[in-house]
């Protein structure tokens, strides 16, 4: 579970997003141990990255339960990035392998930020599934569709009913 917070720097006044990830009790749960591991390799990964179009990152800090993440605020951003992020966890949950998950995590970060297309969907996945994670990957954040669109699509509907 996470959790995310806009904090302010007290020096600069500068609004900062800090994102707080619980992984359990690394003390004495190896799962636990694993995961941290994981998100800290990432955090590894996302130290090296520098772009106009990438959040900054700034710091971490890790206790036996949380790792916390401070980035940069980004001011007015839609949450239709975060329905993009949302078909890639439809999809994960589908095939059980992450999008592109064949490639190296930089690259399959930057295909999932720039590709038109999606990974291919499993074969038995219905027209409703594919409509919908394939409108989740619409390149432009304008054209995707906002989370009441979503909730509207039949692959929904259907198991809200």
């Amino acid at each position: 579970m996470y959790r995310v917070f806009l904090c302010i720097d007290e020096n600069t006044k500068t609004k900062l997003a800090m994102k707080c990830i619980e992984v359990g009790n690394t003390d004495n749960n190896d799962k636990a141990k694993k995961e941290m591991e994981k998100i800290k390799y990432e955090i590894s990964l996302f130290q090296t990255l520098s772009h106009k179009r990438i959040v900054e990152y700034f710091a971490s800090a890790c206790t036996s339960t949380t790792i916390s993440i401070l980035m940069e605020y980004m001011e007015g951003v839609s949450f239709t990035n975060f329905y993009k992020s949302f078909g890639c966890t439809v999809l994960e949950m589908l095939t059980t392998k992450p999008p592109w998950f064949d490639l190296e995590p930089i690259s399959a970060i930057y295909r999932i930020a720039s590709q038109p297309t999606i990974p291919h969907l499993p074969e038995v996945s219905s027209n409703f599934c594919k409509n919908f994670v394939n409108d989740c990957f619409i390149s432009d954040p304008a054209l995707r569709p906002n989370a009441s669109q979503l909730l509207s699509y039949d692959w929904i509907r259907v198991y809200r009913e």
